[in-house]
């Protein structure tokens, strides 16, 4: 206005404090679900996978303390996101320097073997990327975690031998998940050989029978029952031995024929016999006895 005749005291002066906003940048976030928290949940904000930046939606006034920290972690895959320069004073512009650093939560994958007799078994992660030697039953795990959202598939590299096996797997492939992958299931059981006995029914025998099929790596032992009048000479197959009538085998590893060698009884003579040979002695007796009977009665005439 314009200078009067008395003091100028009506000026008023309103001040009101600046306001920025609080914010800055993202790295390494690849999962979902991420909510930073501003001084204790009075602002969130939603941080959606693979964003460069964040900012809470209401400006702060400057002088106004501010402390940002991780609300929720991500998830799909699961993150551990830390925040560094999170906290301090508003000062005279936005707040742009906060840090939120993101890693990708790693897990083993793991299992339980059950049925296990032989021994080298190998089994295999992702092709090969990882192995693991298992020698007893009960839990296995590969060395080294994988990632939170990887495939994973866990297959059989080596079977086990001696005795030889077949193992199976079972929930063998999926994705990682927020924990550890336990519930790999490895199923082995023993591979059977086919055991032939070739022995002349009726005429020889074994105790105990010889089973049609063994598991890989058997011994087979057993008392051959020959009938009367033949001789057991020899045996072979599946690479046993005889000693007297018990024959036991190697350990049989592959399908094999167990055979006998019998001596026949030996062939007897027939004695020859002239058939009515004492009745025809004695007919002939009584034929010259009448005879000479007859001859008496005429002379006595």
């Amino acid at each position: 206005g314009t200078v009067a005749s008395v003091n100028i005291s009506n000026v008023t002066v309103t001040c009101t404090t600046n306001t920025y906003t609080v914010g800055g940048s993202v790295s390494g976030l690849t999962g979902s679900g991420l909510v930073l928290s501003l001084n204790g949940g009075s602002q969130m904000v939603n941080v959606p996978a693979n964003a460069s930046t964040f900012t809470f939606p209401a400006a702060v006034n400057s002088g106004a303390s501010y402390s940002v920290t991780v609300q929720t972690q991500p998830n799909s895959p699961t993150q551990t996101c830390t925040v560094a320069s999170g906290s301090g004073t508003v000062a005279a512009a936005n707040v742009t320097n906060i840090a939120v650093s993101c890693t990708t939560n790693a897990y083993t994958v793991g299992g339980t073997v059950a049925g296990l007799t032989g021994s080298g078994l190998v089994l295999a992660l992702n092709g090969n990327a990882q192995t693991v030697n298992v020698s007893t039953n009960g839990n296995f795990v590969f060395p080294s975690a994988i990632n939170s959202g990887a495939n994973y598939a866990v297959t059989v590299q080596t079977q086990p031998g001696a005795p030889a096996q077949t193992c199976a797997v079972a929930s063998g492939a999926g994705v990682v998940g927020a924990a550890n992958v336990t519930n790999v299931a490895v199923t082995c059981s023993a591979i059977s050989r086919n055991v032939t006995f070739a022995l002349p029914a009726g005429i020889a025998s074994t105790s105990p029978s010889v089973p049609p099929t063994v598991p890989d790596g058997q011994v087979l032992s057993f008392t051959v029952n020959v009938v009367p009048g033949y001789t057991l000479l020899s045996m072979s197959g599946c690479g046993g031995s005889l000693s007297g009538l018990v024959y036991t085998t190697a350990a049989i590893t592959a399908n094999c024929v167990i055979s006998a060698q019998l001596a026949a009884p030996a062939a007897v003579a027939p004695q020859i016999v002239p058939v009515g040979a004492p009745a025809f002695g004695l007919f002939t007796l009584l034929v010259l006895v009448g005879l000479f009977a007859a001859q008496r009665r005429r002379s006595r005439r």
